[in-house]
């Protein structure tokens, strides 16, 4: 059950910590410190330990699958939430990027930076995980279709030495009048 409950609103770093307080006291037989470290408790029975369930590392790897559902880019394959989710967290612009609000787009293929302390707070939690395991986005030799699928202002992955012309009044002609987005 936490682990639904884990997959649909996340859980906070007191409840974590909380339940592994618990389990240790629970395998001590209700002594309040253990004299088993929980890497111990953790750790295969074939290794010595009691194979008991690494709440932490469960609870990062169902936001690692939930990132990649936030992180899927193909069209019409993109969960309700997720499209929520983008669109929540792209609100929270820091003011010296200057990002007009139509040129944001998706902020995972977007260079601008947010502020990540008005973020729903297990949205953060997801998107500090992947930070955590190494989220980059990374491709070699992106095919046309998917070039044509990336936003075309405030580039993630722009041309060493050039210049991106975010806020030029092109840029804002291309955005208001020709709806360019891509």
């Amino acid at each position: 059950k936490t682990q639904y409950l884990t997959q649909v609103n996340g859980m906070p770093n007191t409840v974590l910590r909380h339940l592994q307080r618990s389990l240790r006291e629970f395998m001590a037989g209700g002594a309040k410190r253990s004299p088993i470290n929980l890497k111990t408790l953790m750790a295969p029975v074939e290794k010595g330990g009691k194979g008991v369930l690494d709440l932490q590392a469960r609870n990062e790897a169902i936001q690692l699958v939930n990132f990649g559902v936030l992180a899927n880019f193909e069209p019409g394959e993109t969960a309700n939430w997720a499209v929520l989710a983008l669109h929540r967290l792209s609100k929270h612009v820091r003011k010296g990027d200057r990002v007009d609000d139509a040129a944001r787009l998706n902020i995972l293929l977007q260079s601008y930076d947010t502020s990540r302390l008005q973020w729903p707070k297990h949205q953060a939690s997801m998107l500090a995980t992947a930070r955590k395991y190494g989220y980059t986005f990374d491709t070699v030799e992106p095919s046309l279709e998917i070039a044509k699928m990336l936003p075309a202002f405030h580039h993630v992955a722009p041309q060493p030495g050039t210049r991106q012309m975010n806020n030029s009044k092109a840029s804002k002609c291309l955005r208001e009048t020709h709806h360019v987005k891509t």
